[in-house]
């Protein structure tokens, strides 16, 4: 079962959520909703509001909050990607053009910063003050998550734990928030609430290390984004990390080439290099662990006719090519 054969069985919901995001890019000014359209309507997987309502269907939570904080949290995941491009100086996203490389840079980030502020004017409605703590704590932690791995940029000395801390904060925070709505607006036992954030948190570890994973192994086409962008940037991710910390003389090599003015064949050596060496593997073998560990999160609560689908979620994440 694929992504889009579960969000399937959430059709209607998941319609409703669109309409939802759509609404609230309303803006007088053309270029919010211009920009705001072009971001949000050119596609992505959606698998953090699939995940709100998956949970919403486990733990039967109230119908139209779920429906708000699905689209806010969309809203707040589609924000940072924004500010990633402008970051990264990225040209590509999902096989399209980048919001900087068609508006520019400060249209990206002040239109991001309006998609946040919207989310955040969303939460307020669903009137839970725990609701507004949880996105309050994650999104700050994303933030830091952004902010640590811009200062270990060129750090040929980053460890496997800066990468999965950087994980934790930029990417997993989001999934384990997504998952964690349900069981805060139904006010479940904390037993529960921790079993969804576990859940949530694996899933998105698992998620991003096969992202690395596949920055290597596919081309552009089909991933829809620039080959070896973290490459180019200096941004090291677990499968480079690894590659580097195998031996002194693979570290050397690849600080000689980023030390210095490169060109595309130079990070193409180092990418042909890193695809040589046992660096995939082990990448996505720890995606399988993690992976691993968010199915077990979702066996310890009580099984609901939506717990296949929890864990088909993982094995879609886990053997995805795009």
């Amino acid at each position: 079962m694929n992504i889009e054969d579960i969000k399937k069985k959430f059709e209607v919901e998941m319609k409703l959520v669109e309409d939802f995001i759509v609404k609230s890019l309303y803006s007088n000014i053309d270029l919010i909703g211009n920009v705001g359209e072009y971001v949000i309507l050119y596609g992505g997987k959606r698998v953090r509001p699939l995940i709100v309502m998956l949970f919403s269907k486990i733990f039967s939570s109230d119908h139209d909050k779920t429906i708000s904080m699905a689209g806010a949290i969309e809203l707040i995941h589609t924000a940072t990607l924004l500010h990633d491009d402008v970051v990264d100086l990225s040209d590509k996203r999902r096989g399209k053009i980048t919001v900087n490389n068609l508006w520019g840079n400060k249209e990206a980030i002040l239109v991001g910063d309006f998609l946040y502020t919207r989310a955040f004017q969303m939460m307020v409605n669903v009137d839970n003050l725990n609701i507004l703590k949880l996105m309050a704590d994650t999104t700050n932690i994303m933030s830091e998550g952004e902010v640590y791995q811009l200062v270990n940029r060129s750090n040929f000395d980053i460890k496997e734990s800066d990468c999965l801390n950087i994980i934790k904060c930029k990417t997993a925070q989001l999934f384990a928030a997504s998952a964690s709505v349900s069981p805060i607006l139904s006010n479940l036992q904390d037993e529960l609430k921790i079993a969804a954030f576990n859940y949530g948190m694996y899933l998105g570890i698992a998620y991003q290390l096969v992202d690395d994973f596949l920055d290597y192994s596919t081309d552009d086409v089909r991933f829809g984004k620039n080959i070896a962008t973290d490459i180019k940037s200096s941004t090291f991710t677990l499968p480079l990390i690894y590659f580097m910390n195998e031996s002194n003389s693979n570290k050397i090599f690849v600080k000689n080439i980023l030390s210095r003015d490169f060109t595309s064949d130079d990070v193409l050596d180092i990418r042909n290099n890193v695809l040589k060496s046992n660096a995939l593997n082990y990448t996505f073998n720890l995606a399988s662990d993690y992976a691993d560990l968010a199915k077990k999160a979702i066996l310890s609560i009580p099984e609901s006719k939506y717990t296949h689908l929890a864990l088909s979620l993982i094995d879609f994440v886990l053997n995805r090519k795009y």
